[in-house]
């Protein structure tokens, strides 16, 4: 345990020291600054494999008008009215708390409150008010669809923030006394493999078929919408999230290349299939290297988890959401 405890204060502290240099004028890749604060790789661009997310993506939406335009047209029609957001947000984290209860135990007396706000700035976020205790919060005119909320529900709280907030607090906090990790750093291996962790647990949690199912009886009906939108939303939801790294490599030569803005967000929403590309070039500004830890840290976290039985693979998630730290050796 002390060795993990090692390994997860050694790697902050080298993002630290990236981030110092940055701010010190130091100048690097993408590539080179995202290894130096990940302490990983990213991946090559499988140029086939992202083809392949495409032409599912296509298949499923035929008619007129480019991928892109008919993906934002059918994305906008399923998107839950305002009004209904909060409910359905509520009813997908409350659902995903109770289908996780028996594969991720959390600590006795942890709860978890939600509400919606049009102020954040994110879609949703998920922010400790006590050692046991979440509150989510969740945009309520960003056009969310329902397949989007249940995935935000997944990934900010059980099994995903939430969880992996209450978790440490109890077994690290109050069980090692390993005070560093009352505090949730948005930066380094810390941000790389809790945003992993989240990602992959929602995968393990949500498998499409259990995706349909709660949107088809749960979902979809709570937010006034027909459930026979349950397949195709979940496809498609799922397939356009895959994207993820093709934002990154996008967004590795916006920031490295004389690529320009217009460019950056055509290619964003012709390429990732982004449905805000001008908002995702300023959150790539702001965040830059940041938002390689969705994609790296779920590609890192999903082959932590390895194959086998599903007992054996939410054990290994509970110790990866607790400690925040990959198993020695699962580098790139």
């Amino acid at each position: 345990q002390e060795t993990t405890r090692l390994r997860y204060l050694e790697g902050q502290v080298r993002a630290l020291d990236a981030a110092a240099a940055r701010l010190l004028g130091e100048s690097s890749t993408f590539a080179v600054q995202a290894a130096r604060t990940f302490g990983y790789a990213a991946p090559s661009r499988d140029a086939a494999a992202l083809d392949r997310l495409r032409a599912d993506l296509a298949a499923l939406l035929p008619g007129a008008g480019t991928l892109a335009e008919r993906h934002a047209a059918f994305r906008r029609a399923a998107a839950v009215p305002a009004d209904r957001v909060d409910a359905v947000f509520a009813a997908a984290v409350d659902w995903c708390r109770r289908a996780a209860a028996g594969h991720l135990p959390l600590p006795a007396g942890e709860t978890l409150t939600t509400r919606a706000e049009d102020t954040t700035g994110w879609a949703a976020f998920s922010r400790p008010t006590g050692p046991r205790a979440s509150e989510l919060w969740v945009a309520r005119r960003g056009g969310a669809d329902a397949a989007h909320l249940l995935q935000l529900a997944a990934h900010e709280g059980t099994p995903g923030h939430h969880a992996q907030h209450v978790l440490a607090s109890a077994a690290l906090v109050e069980g090692r006394g390993w005070t560093e990790r009352a505090l949730h750093p948005g930066f380094g291996p810390h941000r790389l493999v809790a945003e992993g962790a989240a990602e992959a647990g929602a995968a393990l949690l949500l498998p499409e078929d259990v995706r349909i199912r709660v949107l088809a009886d749960v979902l979809l009906p709570a937010a006034g919408q027909s459930p026979a939108l349950a397949a195709p939303l979940a496809r498609v939801e799922r397939r356009a999230a895959a994207l993820d790294l093709e934002v990154a490599y996008i967004a590795a030569e916006y920031l490295d290349t004389p690529l320009g803005g217009e460019a950056a967000t055509a290619r964003l929403r012709d390429e990732a299939l982004v449905l805000d590309p001008a908002g995702m070039v300023g959150f790539i500004e702001k965040q830059r290297i940041y938002l390689l830890a969705y994609p790296l840290g779920r590609r890192l976290v999903t082959a932590a988890l390895g194959e086998g039985p599903d007992t054996a693979r939410w054990a290994r998630l509970s110790t990866i959401a607790t400690t925040l730290t990959l198993p020695a050796g699962d580098g790139e």
